[in-house]
Formats: C-alpha cells, structure tokens, sequence
C-alpha cells in the first residue's frame, strides 16, 4: 500500500483569515486610543500628575471588562 503524503501548503492566507487579522489590529488600535484618550481625559479633568499610574488603572479596567465579558458569554454557552 502506498502511503499518502501529507501536504503542508505555507503561502498566502485565505481572504477569511486576511479579514481576521485585519479585524484583530483595528482592535488593537482602537484600544490603544481608547487607552490613550481615557489616560488624557483624566489627566486634564483631575490634575494628577502621575500619567503612569492613570494609564496603569485604564488599562487594567480594559482587561477586567474583557475578562468579565469572556466569563459571561463562556457561562451563556454552558447554560445553552
């Protein structure tokens, strides 16, 4: 019996997961300017001097809300 071979194609990405990572950066971007625009906001509204810590919180925000999301649509799922 002949063995089959398997065939590894490494080349361009098919459209969908071109469309992905296109989706993937804008995503990204916009939580850098979300980040980024959030961080300024409070700076000018409270008059804190410490940039870092603001940009610190802002973000750790940002991950909470994504985590809580992930946990929320991963309970919807198992109750489905």
């Amino acid at each position: 019996m002949a063995e089959q071979e398997k065939v590894v194609q490494i080349g361009v990405p098919d459209e969908r997961e071109r469309r992905r990572r296109r989706y993937e950066l804008l995503a990204a971007f916009l939580l850098l300017l979300l980040v980024l625009g959030g961080t300024w906001t409070q700076l000018t509204l409270y008059g804190v001097d410490s940039w870092m810590f603001i940009a610190l919180l802002n973000i750790n925000s940002i991950f909470m809300l994504v985590i809580l999301f992930l946990v929320a649509r991963n309970v919807v799922k198992l109750i489905m």
